[in-house]
């Protein structure tokens, strides 16, 4: 039950349903005009965004281009006479390999490179934008809070931030890059050559970053939940089996289908429902406390 102060300032900031639009309007487009001009600054910088958003690919590729010149050049060590299977000379200071891996990525229609470069701008400008559009936002849903519950969503907000893009993070420096070398070394590259589409690539990376900073919030949800009262740490360790089942099935539905990239996916998700158990129990147990300590002697 709100106390008669968080009503009184609650009543104080009650307005019409036209009020409530045009102030809604008022923000959005205040939020917008910050996401624009992060796009003009983006489109101003496009080369160094796209180098940013291709080094996992690079990374990927390089490192399976690595693992295959180690390969010919084992194969050539035992067999010196047979160089022309993965050399054009014989020479080892200047021969090069006959199926190079090209680091590049393939744009396969006249428009596709253009699209690229918006899209990523685009989201450059969201990721840009987004605190004064999410303040602006705030602002807004703030106004119809009471004051605890404000407390409680500015308490949790920058660990839930700080959560995604570490997951972001993991996504694109980790889980992206390894993903792709398992995925486009799986089959010999001397039967079939690596040709990577470029809007595919950029749909992979965006999809499995946003994914796993996604999955980064559990251990938030966790404590969120016990803080409320809603579940107990001790549900959470008993349904510890039900949740790696679940977390598998989960990763097979948004990675690709290889039990690689299902792993690493799954695996971080476990280790984050331990943590969650972990804080969980560590909430409870501030609670409990905080609660013998105002109770009445």
């Amino acid at each position: 039950m709100p106390a008669p102060e968080e009503e009184s300032e609650l009543e104080q900031t009650r307005m019409s349903l036209g009020d409530h639009l045009e102030e809604l309007r008022s923000r959005l487009v205040k939020g917008l005009l910050a996401v624009a001009v992060a796009f003009a600054v983006g489109w101003f910088f496009q080369e160094q965004i796209q180098s940013v958003v291709l080094a996992p690919l690079n990374r990927a590729l390089e490192g399976l281009r690595a693992a295959h010149l180690a390969e010919a050049q084992d194969y050539v060590t035992e067999n010196p006479d047979d160089w022309g299977r993965y050399f054009d000379s014989a020479d080892p200071t200047t021969r090069e390999l006959l199926r190079d891996i090209d680091t590049r990525p393939m744009a396969t229609g006249v428009a596709e490179g253009v699209f690229f470069t918006i899209r990523i701008v685009f989201y450059f400008a969201l990721f840009l934008g987004a605190p004064m559009l999410l303040w602006q936002m705030w602002q807004f849903v703030a106004a119809g809070l009471y004051k605890k519950e404000r407390k409680v969503v500015v308490g949790y907000f920058p660990y839930s931030v700080g959560l995604f893009l570490t997951g972001v993070a993991f996504g694109y420096f980790v889980l992206v890059p390894f993903a792709m070398q398992y995925l486009i070394g799986f089959v010999d590259i001397e039967m079939v050559r690596p040709e990577i589409k470029l809007s595919e690539y950029f749909t992979m990376l965006f999809a499995l970053s946003l994914a796993i900073g996604g999955v980064f919030q559990l251990p938030l949800i966790m404590v969120v939940c016990v803080r409320m009262g809603v579940l107990e740490p001790a549900t959470f360790s008993k349904w510890r089996g039900y949740f790696v089942l679940g977390a598998f099935i989960f990763s097979a539905m948004l990675t690709p289908p290889d039990p690689f990239t299902q792993l690493m996916m799954a695996v971080p998700t476990i280790l984050l429902y331990e943590i969650g158990i972990i804080a969980s129990r560590f909430v409870k147990k501030r609670s409990n406390e905080t609660s013998l300590e105002v109770e009445p002697a």
